[in-house]
């Protein structure tokens, strides 16, 4: 837990974003699955999955991922 505080993100926009991303990857039931069986999020699917870039999803996987997750 403390890992995700220290790496969460601090602009409004910024989580905004993560949070919008993890909605629409857990929507999608492959990425999910991929990910429970990896145990670590899927960054070039999820970039595609949701249209930006894979540098904003590795800004912000800890937190895309606990979004997914909860």
């Amino acid at each position: 837990m403390e890992i995700l505080a220290d790496t969460a993100p601090k602009h409004r926009d910024t989580k905004e974003r993560a949070l919008g991303i993890a909605e629409v990857v857990s929507e999608d039931d492959n990425a999910v699955k991929l990910t429970y069986k990896k145990k670590k999020l899927p960054i070039k699917l999820v970039a595609t999955i949701s249209k930006v870039t894979e540098k904003i999803v590795k800004v912000s996987k800890n937190f895309i991922l606990a979004a997914m997750i909860i």
